[in-house]
């Protein structure tokens, strides 16, 4: 049972590790995006009153503009959740390889589900995040089979 749960806990560590750091990295490139895309609508607010012409139509771009950011935002913040995941999960997994670590295999499962609880309250449901929630109960699970010694 503690050397499935390690297995289990090795695929779902790699596996945040890469998108956590993903979306860490995207997260702030859309952040940033949004920040340029305001000083952009700025710009084109001065030039259109120059102009005299209409905003009606750049007046959408400010609701978008907003939505990019919060959800750069969002992506950073699972960004951070799943790679300290990531990296409990790994060393959880190498622990229960060694027979150790009993609590830290149910800390790292409860991290990483927080972390998945985070991606559907920030970004939305999805199903990677039932696949890894499942993942990572049963890799804590596998910590109940480690001998006291």
């Amino acid at each position: 049972m503690r050397i499935a749960g390690g297995v289990l806990f090795m695929i779902v560590g790699l596996w945040s590790l890469v998108g956590g750091g993903c979306m860490l990295i995207g997260g702030g490139a859309m952040k940033a995006g949004g920040a340029s895309l305001e000083k952009l609508n700025k710009e084109l607010d001065k030039a259109a009153k120059q102009s005299g012409t209409s905003r009606a139509k750049l007046n959408l771009n400010k609701k978008t503009m907003k939505k990019v950011g919060s959800a750069g935002t969002g992506m950073m913040v699972y960004g951070i959740v799943a790679l300290l995941a990531a990296i409990l999960c790994i060393v959880a997994g190498i622990m229960l390889f060694l027979n150790k670590g009993k609590m830290l295999a149910f800390i790292a499962g409860g991290v990483g589900i927080l972390g998945e609880v985070v991606w559907i309250a920030m970004i939305g449901f999805s199903v990677t995040c039932v696949i890894k929630i499942i993942l990572y109960a049963l890799g804590a699970a596998g910590g109940t089979g480690v001998k006291q010694q």
